[in-house]
């Protein structure tokens, strides 16, 4: 009985030691819900046609990686559907990455290139940029790096080694939940 009441109050012991690991998810699904210098642009389509634009950034010459809360096309980064008439808000960790480009691509699958300012404008800051598609046969020809990037580009963000570690960290913060558990059902069965 004795030993049973050692490993019970062992079993406690490690559970409020390992407490702290219950902050790991929060801290990671805050942290990629919220990066530090967030900043974004909108995309208006007035062209009349459906497109499909793909940000890309200046260095490295890559994808622009989106943050999107409450949105389940969050993930999606390149080949971004935008009909006739409507607009979409890109947000990106400006620490990260600055855009340099926005490839669009029309039904036919013909690419044509947005031109952006370069400036970097936060949420804090205020004052909205908005990037307007008129006709899809004025906007500038392609330029070859935006264009072997915007081709190259898988349409989702798979980063497996980031969604590993969320995965792991949220696993990692249920381990004192689990034990608490434990714990409370070897108490009431020593009763």
């Amino acid at each position: 009985m004795r030993a049973k009441s050692a490993a019970t109050l062992l079993l406690l012991g490690i559970a409020i030691l390992s407490l702290p690991l219950c902050l790991v998810p929060i801290i990671l699904w805050g942290g990629a819900a919220v990066p530090w210098m967030v900043a974004d642009f909108t995309v208006a389509n007035h062209s009349g046609e459906t497109v499909y634009i793909t940000p890309i950034t200046i260095s490295p010459v890559a994808v622009l990686q989106r943050y999107s809360i409450g949105q389940l096309r969050a993930f999606r980064q390149a080949d971004i559907r935008l009909p006739a008439g409507e607009s979409i808000r890109i947000s990106y960790d400006a620490e990260s990455s600055r855009p340099g480009a926005i490839a669009v691509r029309n039904e036919a699958g013909e690419y044509r290139q947005l031109a952006i300012d370069r400036g970097v404008r936060t949420l804090i800051s205020g004052s909205e940029v908005v990037y307007t598609l008129g006709s899809f046969d004025t906007l500038l020809p392609i330029d070859e790096w935006v264009l072997q990037t915007a081709r190259q580009a898988t349409p989702f963000n798979f980063d497996l080694k980031y969604w590993g570690s969320m995965l792991i960290g949220t696993l990692a913060g249920g381990i004192p939940v689990g034990l608490f558990w434990v714990w409370f059902r070897r108490v009431r069965r020593q009763r």
